[in-house]
């Protein structure tokens, strides 16, 4: 056995560690088709932990036949002869693992109710996962924690404390700890989100009719986000009533509605929220493009923004300016990204009143722009979260 497992590994069992839960929530829902999917996911979880079994032993070259192509059944006991040979260990459940292959087979050509031994093979595999994953892989189920998984540094510590307080039967710290991993992935999409960018200008205008406009367009606009990434609609109204019932002294925004929770905190409260956040996170972490390509800056510039006695610079992370029209005058809509000190300065200021809006532009520390023009303050609207 290996004294060290690399990271690749790890990933990869995490992921065949999820498919497991996967399969497992179909079987909960107890419709045919729901039972047919879970088949399907146990047996590609019992299949994808053998071939990385033999990836993580070197069997590659040990095994007869075509890797790719051998069958199960073939599979598992050539690399059961192997782990005899070499380790004295035994594959366990080596003739379940067989006729899980045949029954899904049999399921997927209608000829075997997927109900009948579902309940069975679900014990089967993840036993077989966790003998595997001790006695193979030398880890535990702390190794295999799927918030690992996350790039982001503050989202994956976020994700970690929810899992430590779920654990500790902490659970509304548990499901805060969810919304705070949940609501700083929902600041990174929305800062590089064409819909949100497209959207504001008309939600902004709405507000000159009445709010309930401007409120029902945000709710489009994030709704569109959501379905570009796959999420399902109703998981998301459930997790936004379980964010309604945060009290307000654990929100960004103070003032914003809050429902009182008529009962304790419990177990599934912080489970759905945990599992509802990091399956958003994973799927927008696995959404994102990289750029066509990457401008390398050989200088250094930067710029300065003052609206009224206001630096917005400074508290504020970048900006984007957006000019549009109407048929009687210009606008233009300024897009900030602000802490709270900021935000405080930025709500005194007065819609209707004019107020001098200075850029100044520096290449090298050197001011090599600088504009100046009086405005009217149309609107000031602000959207919270907890980063």
């Amino acid at each position: 056995m290996k004294d060290k497992i690399d990271n690749q590994t790890i990933r990869l069992l995490i992921r065949t560690k999820l498919l497991l839960h996967h399969a497992i929530e179909h079987a909960l829902k107890k419709t045919e088709i729901d039972y047919l999917i879970s088949f399907q996911g146990l047996d590609t979880v019992i299949e994808n932990l053998l071939r990385q079994i033999i990836s993580y032993l070197d069997f590659e070259n040990k095994i007869k036949g075509d890797l790719d192509r051998l069958d199960l059944a073939n599979l598992a006991s050539q690399l059961n002869n192997l782990l005899i040979s070499e380790f004295n260990l035994k594959l366990p459940y080596l003739s379940d693992i067989k006729l899980l292959r045949k029954t899904r087979n049999l399921i997927q050509h209608g000829l075997v109710n997927p109900g009948i031994e579902l309940e069975r093979f679900v014990k089967i595999t993840k036993k077989c996962f966790s003998y595997c994953i001790v006695n193979i892989f030398k880890l535990s189920d702390i190794d295999l924690d799927d918030y690992l998984l996350i790039n982001n540094v503050i989202v994956k510590n976020h994700l970690k404390k929810s899992k430590d307080f779920y654990l500790n039967k902490k659970y509304f710290a548990s499901v805060v700890a969810s919304r705070d991993a949940f609501e700083n992935t929902w600041y990174e999409i929305i800062k590089s989100s064409e819909i949100n960018h497209s959207s504001l200008s008309a939600i902004i205008e709405a507000k000159k009719d009445t709010k309930f406009y401007s409120e029902f367009f945000a709710r489009i606009k994030n709704e569109l986000i959501l379905t570009k990434l796959n999420i399902d609609s109703k998981a998301n109204e459930l997790f936004e009533d379980y964010l309604n019932h945060i009290p307000h002294q654990y929100r960004a925004d103070k003032m914003s509605i809050q429902t009182v929770m008529q009962r304790e905190w419990n177990e599934n409260d912080a489970l759905f929220c945990y599992e509802f956040a990091f399956d958003f996170i994973l799927k927008y972490q696995n959404a994102i493009n990289e750029p066509l390509y990457r401008i390398t800056q050989t200088f250094k510039n930067s710029s300065n923004y003052k609206y009224g006695n206001i630096e917005i610079s400074k508290g504020s992370e970048g900006h984007l300016s957006y000019l549009y029209s109407d048929e009687l005058k210009a606008h233009e809509m300024l897009l900030l990204y602000v802490n709270n000190s900021l935000k405080h300065r930025l709500e005194k200021l007065i819609p209707g009143k004019k107020y001098l809006l200075v850029s100044e532009g520096y290449l090298e520390k050197r001011l090599e722009s600088l504009i100046k023009y009086s405005t009217i303050l149309h609107n000031i609207s602000f959207e919270l979260g907890n980063k």
